[in-house]
């Protein structure tokens, strides 16, 4: 059970690599290309999930741990973020 949440959450870890390595803060996107690159995004994060749950039935896991690990990494890293964000705005200028 221990190795489905595993993999689940390493896919979870990726979804946000690809939230944030895709984010058009300040690089001017705009139209088609934006539309593009979000359509891109989701469609790798989908391959990642379906990766998961390949990986997951081919190795002998159950696949419901796996998706379960999915989403308590995604909600993870999202609570640390979000916890990050807070403190900073706590001590601004901190590192």
């Amino acid at each position: 059970m221990l190795k489905g949440l595993l993999l689940g959450e390493i896919g979870g870890i990726y979804v946000i690599y690809s939230m944030i390595r895709q984010g058009h803060v300040n690089d001017g996107m705009e139209g088609r290309a934006l539309f593009a690159s979000g359509m891109m995004g989701m469609v790798t994060r989908l391959v990642v999930l379906v990766a998961v749950l390949v990986v997951a039935i081919r190795s002998g896991l159950n696949p419901y741990t796996a998706l379960v690990g999915y989403l308590i990494g995604f909600v993870l890293i999202v609570i640390g973020m979000w916890g990050m964000a807070q403190n900073s705005r706590r001590f601004p200028g901190g590192k």
